[in-house]
């Protein structure tokens, strides 16, 4: 597992040299080997691209929630009610780091509008944060059985394409919850691509066809 600006990753080099990358930010509880296996699967199918797969390890924190256990976490949360309450400096102190990272992608020569942020659950909550706060427009953003921690001052990059993806038997983070986040985008300008499926707090192969089919789209703009 390859070291990058403290935080542990594997990572997934395209055959020829990378012109786009995704970086793809596991859930709680889970590490940077998760979606490794999706990563694998779609690059051939998305071969006409050549796709840089970044799969980040979160940092070991105690989680209050979980009664103080130490586990890959993002951020720290505080409660559920069903909304979250977070730690907001872990989530400031975690985007800089994956806005270094973006950066650092940029600085090989991969450009801003070749670069896909991804996330699951708490993941997918940085990602929502990093994406829309970053200086610069992404190529994409795929949000997945997630929560908007809070929304933008300001909305600079209305154009940038947002997949929303979640389960309609989610329990881990309730449907109300991403009621909530398609709202709160929709209110600010973005066009959304949103889907519910029928599953639980997971990744199924309807989603995964869905996935594929958005990095197309927005690697060929």
């Amino acid at each position: 597992m390859k070291t990058n600006n403290s935080l542990k990753m594997l990572s997934i080099e395209p055959e020829k040299q990378a012109d786009s990358c995704i970086i793809w930010l596991h859930g709680l509880g889970a590490d940077a080997s998760d979606f490794y296996p999706i990563g694998k699967m779609l690059s051939p199918i998305l071969a006409e691209h050549a796709i840089r797969w970044i799969f980040p390890q979160a940092p070991i924190r105690p989680v209050f929630i979980n009664g103080g256990m130490p586990m890959p976490c993002w951020y720290d949360i505080l409660a559920v009610n069903p909304s979250r309450v977070v730690n907001p400096q872990h989530v400031t102190e975690i985007c800089a780091r994956i806005n270094e990272l973006i950066n650092q992608q940029i600085a090989l020569g991969i450009a801003a509008n070749r670069i896909l942020l991804a996330g699951f659950s708490q993941g997918g909550a940085v990602a929502l944060e990093c994406a829309l706060t970053h200086p610069k427009a992404l190529a994409g953003l795929m949000a997945l059985s997630t929560y908007l921690i809070k929304a933008p001052k300001h909305v600079s990059h209305s154009e940038l394409p947002i997949l929303l993806v979640h389960g309609t038997e989610d329990m881990v983070v309730p449907i109300p919850l991403a009621d909530d986040t398609l709202i709160a985008l929709q209110k600010l300008g973005y066009t959304l691509q949103s889907h519910r499926l029928e599953m639980a707090h997971e990744v199924c192969s309807e989603e995964v066809d869905i996935i594929a089919e958005f990095i197309r789209r927005c690697l060929q703009r």
